[in-house]
């Protein structure tokens, strides 16, 4: 709150510097806390120095690795079996763009008890003319915050003195004396209860306290209150962590002019907020079976799906879901990839082979999309090799979720969203950096030359994968499939590519009608590619050089 609004610097590689060290202290922290703090340390020159900490309750680092983490090719888990992909550049990329601005990095650690990696920064501040306040009503409240999260209760204190208020903190409901709204009470002063409801045995009602006027409980993204139509009773709103300043003020100024009071996010506003723009109620049929062992993601996925206006059957092993697909066609399979009992690779072979040999439910085939936490190099093909048609990783928002649905033929031809030319991956159609590369190599002449005459043959080589296909030439198909994405990607047509892959990876192992829909599938990505490569070649011979 001390720090000015505004300071002259370059956004940009701040921006960088702090995601990188955030991203960091999530990957390693499985559970507890990542805190971002920033201060200002005393400088004698007009140039302040912000100092930027990032303080995480994770593994911590060994004094060894504390000398050597900034420098490059230097990872935590460097072992064969390390969880965690990366390339050891982010840290040794922060600290040489903190240097470049005159600053310094640097971190503190203890084995088994987290880390605080900081970096400080002269920054110049800029002068501000606006002067944010608030309103009278929050000036005469008394507010007492009760949690148990020592990150949450500084977030919050720091919120409140922003606004140059005051919260008593109290850790527990044990004491009522100090539950009692600070300072003397007048009629004028109402008190405000923000409680956690963490502090809350499980399944417990949150008490009503009288000594309060308006009471707000603070609940997490899977509170079970955000699935129920009503506040708790004697509650005036739901307030979700982690706590955004503007919505906490919303949220008391909304209980102090005297609303009538209704949940912050009831569900019906949850679900809106999840759809604004992607709402899938029209297809509310889809028939969708979602494979998921572990119950909160499991229950955060269907409330995703409700939230788009879809619901689905569940089953929790691969076995159930082999089961299931053979008592009922579904539209999309949603099939994570590490499960009991049978994985979802042999679980998927297994529906695929049933579709092939006929015995499945009618000749429905699914849109099975693999959904895995492994985001390591080699995992997509692995689910394409297993027969699946599209990839999610997790986390995973109800955005993407909904990009992945509308993948599926049965909304690409269901008189739901148009069929996209956009692959699984989401990858553009054609990207320009490579083609430029090649174009300044050869010159501009030969490049357009060689380009138009592979753009003639392309349809000629399309039509020579079906072919193999039904002559039972596997080898042949992939061969085919490789050499067509390998020049692909040298012209910069991506989507291509990367339908060409999925077909090159499958050629061996998927079945026959599962190779006729990824052939087919290459239509869309090499009409849209073809389209823009060639106005890009247009723009670079009407403008006489290589086109940026």
């Amino acid at each position: 709150p001390e720090l000015p609004r505004r300071f002259r610097g370059d956004p940009v590689r701040l921006r960088q510097i702090l995601l990188n060290l955030v991203g960091n202290g999530v990957k390693f922290t499985e559970r507890g806390h990542v805190v971002v703090r920033v201060s200002t340390p005393s400088d004698a020159n007009r140039r302040m120095r912000i100092r930027f900490e990032v303080t995480d309750s994770g593994s911590g680092l060994s004094e060894a690795q504390t000398r050597q983490i900034f420098e490059p090719f230097v990872q935590v888990d460097s072992s064969s079996s390390r969880r965690f992909a990366g390339s050891g550049l982010g840290l040794a990329i922060s600290r040489r763009l903190v240097e470049l601005m005159d600053g310094r990095i640097g971190v503190t650690s203890r084995v088994g008890h987290g880390s605080t990696f900081w970096f400080e920064l002269p920054l110049e501040p800029v002068p501000d003319t606006e002067n944010p306040g608030v309103s009278q009503p929050l000036w005469t409240a008394r507010f007492v915050v009760a949690t148990a999260d020592s990150a949450l209760a500084e977030s919050l204190d720091a919120q409140f003195r922003s606004w140059r208020l005051h919260a008593a903190l109290v850790p527990s409901l044990d004491e009522p004396a100090a539950l009692t709204p600070p300072h003397e009470r007048t009629p004028a002063s109402p008190g405000i209860l923000i409680l956690d409801e963490n502090l809350l045995p499980a399944g417990a009602t949150p008490p009503v306290l009288p000594q309060f006027d308006h009471r707000i409980l603070l609940v997490s993204p899977l509170s079970p209150w955000l699935r129920q139509t009503a506040v708790p009773q004697g509650y005036r709103q739901l307030l979700l962590k982690p706590v955004k300043q503007s919505q906490l003020f919303d949220c008391l100024a909304s209980a102090l002019d005297g609303d009538a009071g209704t949940p912050r996010f009831t569900r019906s506003q949850f679900q809106s907020k999840a759809s604004s723009d992607r709402d899938l109620a029209p297809h509310r049929n889809l028939r969708i079976l979602l494979v998921e062992d572990h119950r909160t993601n499991r229950r955060l996925c269907e409330l995703m799906l409700e939230g788009l206006g879809l619901r689905a059957a569940v089953a929790t092993n691969g076995r159930e879901a082999v089961e299931a697909a053979q008592r009922e066609p579904y539209d999309v399979i949603l099939m994570d990839c590490h499960l009991p009992e049978m994985d979802g690779y042999q679980a998927t072979r297994l529906i695929r082979a049933a579709e092939a040999a006929g015995t499945g439910p009618g000749s429905h085939t699914s849109y099975i999309v693999a959904v895995t936490a492994n985001a390591l190099l080699g995992e997509r093909e692995r689910c394409l090799d297993a027969g699946m048609d599209d990839y999610l990783t997790k986390p995973f928002t109800s955005k993407q979720l909904a990009a992945v649905l509308r993948r599926s033929p049965a909304l690409a031809t269901g008189g739901g969203a148009p069929a996209t030319s956009t692959p699984a991956s989401g990858v553009p159609a054609f990207t320009p950096a490579q083609p430029r590369q090649m174009a300044e190599e050869l010159g501009w002449d030969e490049f357009e030359g060689l380009t138009r005459d592979f753009l003639a043959e392309l349809p000629t080589e399309l039509d020579r994968l079906p072919v193999h296909l039904a002559q039972g030439a596997r080898q042949e198909l992939k061969r085919g499939a490789h050499s067509l994405k390998g020049i692909s990607l040298t012209l910069g047509l991506t989507a291509l590519a990367d339908a060409l892959l999925r077909l090159e990876k499958s050629a061996e192992t998927a079945n026959p009608g599962r190779l006729g829909q990824l052939i087919e599938a290459l239509a869309a990505p090499a009409a849209s590619g073809e389209a823009a490569l060639r106005e890009w070649l247009h723009t670079g011979r009407s403008d006489g050089h290589s086109p940026g």
